[in-house]
């Protein structure tokens, strides 16, 4: 890309044509790791694999480029796995009605490798349109646990790290602040595939 003074040259097939300022802004960004919530991802539904004696794995499609000659990790990646590199990620809590909840108490830990283990406990709290973001280094791992008075609890594990995907770059995982969706459900509430069906609460004798 060049830069002219006010004008922005992207090059393409047939040579350099004209690009706004806001499409080149946009791709600087994202290059970078540097949007920030909503400009370059769209909110991010993840599906969850559940796993015995564990919490679930969160899951969603990342749009990564794989790597080229069958590598498993770039260099960047087996850094990070070491040392770690810098995550951000932000969460929009809502209700089966798709309503933002304020106060939702988001607990997560960061992986710090084999040797340091995971980080002590931080809480935070969504804001009124439900949203929470956190950051941190980590090498690639974070643990995640949502409460909420009235509202079934959600825990699960998100694993950054990917053989054969250019997971990091920039010293940041990748994809950098994708904005995921959480959805709460009522405690007596069960979903039942895409239904909800609401149960009484049984007291005890």
């Amino acid at each position: 890309m060049l830069n002219q003074g006010c004008v922005l040259w992207q090059l393409g097939q047939y040579g350099y044509y004209q690009a706004s300022a806001s499409i080149a802004e946009a791709r600087y960004k994202r290059e970078r790791g540097l949007g920030e919530p909503g400009d370059l991802i769209n909110e991010i539904t993840p599906t969850f694999i559940e796993r015995e004696d564990e919490d679930p794995l969160m899951n969603f499609s990342r749009n990564l480029p794989t790597l080229y000659d069958d590598a498993e990790f770039t260099f960047a990646h087996r850094r990070a796995l070491l040392i770690g590199a810098k995550a951000k990620m932000t969460f929009r809590v809502v209700d089966v009605d798709d309503v933002p909840i304020e106060g939702v108490t988001l607990r997560w830990q960061l992986n710090r490798g084999k040797v340091l283990g995971f980080s002590r406990a931080r809480k935070v709290q969504s804001d009124a349109g439900g949203l929470i973001t956190i950051s941190g280094r980590c090498t690639g791992i974070i643990k995640c646990e949502f409460k909420h008075e009235g509202y079934q609890d959600v825990r699960f594990v998100y694993q950054h790290s990917l053989p054969e995907y250019q997971c990091v770059k920039y010293g940041r995982w990748q994809p950098w602040n994708p904005v995921i969706l959480i959805i709460l459900s009522p405690e007596n509430i069960e979903q039942n595939g895409d239904k909800y069906i609401e149960t009484e609460k049984q007291n005890p004798d």
